[in-house]
């Protein structure tokens, strides 16, 4: 009784039924809460000052550091319109009816509920339908969270179905580079293994799982990995095709660049085809870097985390290093009358961090795109 008064406030109200770890979480929600306070008045002083917007990259440029840095790559402390603005300086295309976005890190391309810093690119659909003069835009496809490049959207209803129709005929090549930890072997292939989601994460974490690829063909310096027989609905339901075809594009050490081309869309393919099928992971994805250990981050070689200037501990902090470079799609005929069988195709220059990256561990990319502008 005589220790009441020295107890605080709120242990007084419920020091019949509160607990430590409730007194615990209740500090450290009020401090989350005083945090997100001071960094918006901190980011609507900067815009009102003429500052640049966040940078297009998880990393932060002032001081070269490779871990991100979450005042880059964090949309909490940004007002809508200024998102809006954010995502036109974006736009690398808009002709023929459709607009295409070179998405940044930590942006979300569905509905519902997003991971805390990040944003969903169809909650602010509306705003920058607006900044174009146009009634609406319409989503085409997705591409991950924790990737970075090509999105397009559609400016019409007709435009849309038409990108879709593409999309299920596989019309519309994409072509993504990454960099993975170790070198895939061959250098040059095409992966051919079904998936399906695991298990044991239906409920929680969504992930994916192989088929057992059961057979390996080699023609002409060209691997295909393939599964022996076609997955029954019986032995193999909810298995989905996946083919994924790869090519190396250099390495050095016991680090690649590869330029993958997606040939199905199927969710976490490139990931799952290079983590799980070739054993050669992409760089950063914890996800998919381990079938024993699915929870632990990725395990780098000693040569690579000197190159990086990180400790292991470190390395769980690492982005995603997986871009969408390049999109080639059929211009609609409607919209272009003169060249019915025209293709567009669609760049977008890679990430200041993807570069950089690539330069600390002696990386290089072809010449043609070496000429194109960095974020």
């Amino acid at each position: 009784f005589y220790m009441m008064p020295l107890l605080p406030a709120f242990t007084r109200c419920y020091a019949s039924s509160a607990t430590a770890f409730d007194y615990a979480l209740k500090i450290r929600t009020e401090m989350i809460n005083n945090s997100e306070k001071m960094a918006k008045s901190e980011s609507s002083a900067q815009v009102k000052q003429g500052d640049k917007m966040p940078i297009n990259n998880p990393i932060d440029k002032e001081d070269g550091s490779v871990l991100p840095n979450k005042r880059t790559w964090s949309f909490a402390s940004l007002k809508p319109d200024e998102i809006v603005e954010f995502l036109y300086k974006n736009i690398v295309w808009d002709k023929y009816g459709i607009v295409a976005i070179n998405k940044p890190y930590n942006v979300c391309c569905q509905g519902g509920t997003v991971a805390r810093g990040s944003i969903n690119l169809i909650d602010h659909l509306p705003g920058l339908a607006a900044r174009l003069s146009c009634p609406h835009l319409h989503p085409v496809h997705r591409i991950d969270r924790t990737s970075t490049g090509i999105v397009l959207l559609a400016r019409t209803e007709q435009q849309a179905r038409h990108l879709k129709l593409c999309f299920k005929e596989r019309r519309i090549e994409k072509y993504y580079y990454c960099i993975t930890r170790d070198v895939p072997s061959p250098l040059e292939g095409i992966v051919d293994i079904p998936l399906t989601a695991s298990a044991k994460h239906r409920d929680c974490d969504w992930r994916a799982a192989l088929r057992p690829t059961q057979s390996a063909l080699d023609e002409a310096n060209l691997t295909v990995l393939t599964r022996a027989r076609v997955p029954t609905a019986s032995s193999r339901s909810g298995a989905k095709e996946a083919i994924t075809r790869y090519r190396v594009v250099d390495k050095f050490e016991r680090c690649a660049l590869v330029e993958v081309q997606p040939l199905t869309g199927c969710k976490h393919q490139i990931r799952v085809h290079l983590g799980y099928g070739l054993n050669t992971p992409v760089l950063g994805d914890h996800k998919y870097s381990s079938m024993r250990d699915r929870l632990m981050p990725q395990r780098l070689p000693e040569s690579t985390l000197t190159r990086l200037g990180i400790r292991p501990a470190r390395a769980r902090d690492l982005p995603l290093f997986l871009h969408c470079q390049r999109v080639a799609v059929p211009v609609d005929p409607s919209k272009s009358p003169s060249d019915s069988a025209s293709v567009s195709v669609i760049k977008a220059p890679f990430p200041y961090q993807f570069v950089r990256v690539m330069r600390q561990l002696k990386l290089r990319l072809p010449i043609k795109l070496m000429r194109s502008k960095f974020i």
